[in-house]
């Protein structure tokens, strides 16, 4: 399998996903992790969307180091990036990232989606965006029992 086949398989494992688990640090170095809707673009940046006043937000405003991962559990694979967030602050960007994010059904959660663009500039909603400094792609689905082997690659 070429580079680009392993990227391009794990932008696809990616895109047909809908949840990811945000782990951030808080303020004593305790992790925070939080399941979260998520898109992610051909580069592999991640994009969450929230409420401003979160634990998530204050985190990365404190500390812009940020893990996420990504796993099914029925194919055994997963995606584990780390990287540096940036909390986004442009209106034309929070749109772009709104139309990346999967179509969901919100209804039953009651709360409209996708947010309306005045909350965003109200300061009540907020995008985060991970860019990520490295990425792996674990796949166990073809493993053998035992210890040895190496389920990880390094993508970026």
């Amino acid at each position: 399998m070429t580079e680009e086949t392993n990227r391009n398989e794990v932008l696809d494992f990616l895109k047909e996903r809908r949840v990811a688990i945000l782990g951030t640090t808080d303020e004593k170095g305790n992790s925070h992790l939080t399941p979260m809707y998520f898109a992610v673009d051909s580069d592999f940046n991640f994009y969450f969307v929230t409420h401003s006043q979160t634990k998530k937000i204050i985190n990365v405003d404190r500390n812009e180091s940020a893990t996420v991962l990504v796993y099914d559990e029925k194919m055994f694979k997963l995606v584990e990036a780390r990287g540096i967030t940036i909390t986004v602050n442009d209106a034309e960007k929070f749109k772009t990232i709104l139309r990346l994010l999967p179509k969901i059904d919100f209804q039953m959660l009651k709360f409209q989606w996708p947010p309306p663009i005045d909350k965003f500039q109200k300061g009540e909603i907020v995008a985060i965006h991970l860019h990520p400094q490295e990425l792996y792609f674990g796949d166990f689905s073809a493993s053998q029992t035992g210890v040895d082997g190496d389920f990880f690659e390094k993508i970026i």
